[in-house]
């Protein structure tokens, strides 16, 4: 665990946990359910969305982490802005207690400026999985990944 020491408050960072492994996908589906302590016990979480690939016609993909919140059943923890075709690393903060996150993307030109939405969430468990989405006119195909960073 490493020590991230802030104006005031130190934070302890948790070691990374794959939600979704790095692949291409071409079809809209759920990944299986990732069961860690860490992600019960966190304050919050670094939810990060790296998208490395894309191809096709019109392509757009839609990522949802969501958490199982009656033993059985899953609901939307927090879902990360519409990607349209664009290689980029999105980095979502999400704060147990909170009714929103914030949602950072990462510029691949530091001219650019990122971006930032807000967006609804609910209380987590310590089972996350990770839906998706993905649209387009011909050959759509994206390679991507979804790691979340426990914080106490």
């Amino acid at each position: 665990m490493r020590k991230i020491t802030g104006a005031k408050i130190p934070l302890a960072v948790g070691p990374a946990i794959t939600l979704l492994a790095s692949a291409a996908r071409t079809a809209t589906g759920d990944g299986a359910a990732v069961s860690d302590r860490l992600l019960e016990n966190a304050a919050s979480l670094l939810v990060v969305l790296d998208v490395t690939a894309q191809a096709g016609t019109s392509p757009t993909l839609d990522v949802e982490v969501q958490t199982r919140f009656d033993g059985t059943n899953f609901g939307e923890l927090v879902q990360f802005a519409r990607n349209t075709g664009v290689v980029q690393l999105v980095i979502l903060n999400v704060k147990r207690g909170l009714s929103f996150t914030s949602e950072l993307v990462i510029a691949a030109d530091p001219a650019v400026a990122g971006t930032a939405t807000v967006v609804n969430n609910i209380d987590w468990t310590g089972v996350l999985r990770v839906t998706w989405a993905i649209t387009g006119s011909a050959g759509q195909s994206f390679t991507f990944s979804v790691v979340a960073y426990p914080i106490y």
